[in-house]
Protein backbone atom coordinates (compact mmCIF):
# COMPACT_ATOMS: atom_id res chain seq x y z
CA UNK A 1 0.00 0.00 0.00
CA UNK A 2 2.72 2.20 0.87
CA UNK A 3 4.90 1.34 -2.48
CA UNK A 4 1.65 2.59 -4.30
CA UNK A 5 1.05 5.75 -2.30
CA UNK A 6 4.61 6.50 -2.84
CA UNK A 7 4.74 6.08 -6.54
CA UNK A 8 1.68 8.10 -6.91
CA UNK A 9 3.40 11.34 -5.30
CA UNK A 10 6.53 10.54 -7.35
CA UNK A 11 4.39 10.67 -10.56
CA UNK A 12 2.52 13.62 -9.49
CA UNK A 13 5.46 15.64 -8.43
CA UNK A 14 7.31 14.74 -12.27
CA UNK A 15 4.14 15.49 -13.72
CA UNK A 16 4.75 19.09 -11.97
CA UNK A 17 8.22 20.05 -12.34
CA UNK A 18 9.12 22.42 -14.55
CA UNK A 19 10.59 20.93 -18.23
CA UNK A 20 13.00 22.60 -20.30
CA UNK A 21 11.81 23.89 -23.40
CA UNK A 22 14.29 22.84 -26.16
CA UNK A 23 14.68 25.63 -29.60
CA UNK A 24 16.77 25.35 -32.09
CA UNK A 25 18.50 28.04 -33.60
CA UNK A 26 20.17 29.03 -36.75
CA UNK A 27 24.19 30.21 -36.64
CA UNK A 28 25.38 33.37 -37.85
CA UNK A 29 21.94 34.64 -35.99
CA UNK A 30 22.78 37.17 -32.34
CA UNK A 31 21.84 34.96 -29.41
CA UNK A 32 20.34 36.61 -26.61
CA UNK A 33 18.41 35.31 -23.38
CA UNK A 34 14.47 36.03 -23.65
CA UNK A 35 14.56 39.21 -23.05
CA UNK A 36 16.43 39.75 -26.02
CA UNK A 37 19.42 42.75 -26.03
CA UNK A 38 17.21 45.34 -24.47
CA UNK A 39 15.17 43.42 -21.55
CA UNK A 40 16.47 41.65 -18.97
CA UNK A 41 15.90 37.58 -18.94
CA UNK A 42 12.38 35.88 -16.83
CA UNK A 43 11.79 34.27 -13.74
CA UNK A 44 11.63 30.78 -13.15
CA UNK A 45 13.13 29.76 -16.74
CA UNK A 46 14.07 26.44 -17.94
CA UNK A 47 15.43 26.11 -21.27
CA UNK A 48 17.85 24.73 -23.91
CA UNK A 49 18.84 25.22 -27.35
CA UNK A 50 20.81 23.56 -30.14
CA UNK A 51 22.55 24.74 -32.18
CA UNK A 52 24.35 22.96 -35.55
CA UNK A 53 26.38 24.14 -38.25
CA UNK A 54 23.99 24.77 -41.80
CA UNK A 55 26.98 23.13 -43.85
CA UNK A 56 27.64 19.49 -42.32
CA UNK A 57 31.34 18.82 -41.44
CA UNK A 58 31.85 22.37 -39.91
CA UNK A 59 31.38 22.52 -36.02
CA UNK A 60 29.72 25.84 -34.44
CA UNK A 61 31.97 28.33 -32.55
CA UNK A 62 29.08 30.52 -30.05
CA UNK A 63 31.26 33.99 -28.74
CA UNK A 64 29.39 34.89 -25.68
CA UNK A 65 30.39 38.56 -25.24
CA UNK A 66 28.05 39.59 -22.27
CA UNK A 67 27.32 37.64 -19.38
CA UNK A 68 25.49 39.18 -16.39
CA UNK A 69 23.44 36.72 -14.55
CA UNK A 70 22.22 36.33 -10.59
CA UNK A 71 25.52 34.26 -9.21
CA UNK A 72 25.06 31.49 -7.95
CA UNK A 73 21.10 31.06 -8.49
CA UNK A 74 20.82 31.50 -12.51
CA UNK A 75 23.16 28.93 -14.61
CA UNK A 76 24.16 29.29 -18.27
CA UNK A 77 25.77 25.98 -19.42
CA UNK A 78 27.16 24.89 -22.73
CA UNK A 79 27.86 21.20 -24.21
CA UNK A 80 29.39 19.79 -27.07
CA UNK A 81 26.41 17.91 -29.22
CA UNK A 82 23.13 18.02 -28.67
CA UNK A 83 21.63 17.35 -25.37
CA UNK A 84 23.70 17.92 -22.40
CA UNK A 85 25.63 14.68 -22.05
CA UNK A 86 29.80 16.26 -22.71
CA UNK A 87 29.66 18.81 -21.13
CA UNK A 88 31.84 22.10 -22.26
CA UNK A 89 31.29 24.33 -19.46
CA UNK A 90 28.24 23.78 -16.93
CA UNK A 91 28.25 27.41 -15.54
CA UNK A 92 29.28 30.54 -17.98
CA UNK A 93 30.09 32.82 -15.50
CA UNK A 94 32.43 35.78 -17.82
CA UNK A 95 32.26 36.05 -22.02
CA UNK A 96 33.92 33.46 -23.09
CA UNK A 97 33.99 31.76 -26.56
CA UNK A 98 33.16 27.71 -26.94
CA UNK A 99 33.76 25.06 -29.69
CA UNK A 100 32.09 22.14 -30.51
CA UNK A 101 33.73 18.73 -30.29
CA UNK A 102 31.10 16.67 -31.47
CA UNK A 103 30.94 14.92 -34.45
CA UNK A 104 27.70 16.75 -35.59
CA UNK A 105 29.42 19.94 -34.70
CA UNK A 106 26.59 21.37 -32.84
CA UNK A 107 26.20 22.87 -29.57
CA UNK A 108 23.19 22.99 -26.76
CA UNK A 109 23.73 25.70 -24.44
CA UNK A 110 20.92 25.41 -21.39
CA UNK A 111 19.59 28.17 -19.09
CA UNK A 112 17.89 27.96 -15.87
CA UNK A 113 16.49 30.96 -13.55
CA UNK A 114 15.38 31.40 -10.34
CA UNK A 115 11.65 33.34 -9.45
CA UNK A 116 14.05 36.13 -7.65
CA UNK A 117 16.38 38.64 -9.58
CA UNK A 118 16.47 39.10 -13.39
CA UNK A 119 19.43 40.61 -14.96
CA UNK A 120 20.12 41.67 -18.60
CA UNK A 121 21.63 37.82 -19.55
CA UNK A 122 23.68 37.39 -22.54
CA UNK A 123 24.97 38.32 -25.51
CA UNK A 124 26.58 36.01 -28.40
Amino acid sequence: MYTRITLFFVYLLLLFLPQAETQTISCGEPFYDSGGPDANYGSSESMEWNICPDIEGEVVVIDFTLIDLEAGYDFLGVYSGIGTNDRIDARVVSPEAFTSFSVDGCLTVTFQSDASVQLAGWEA
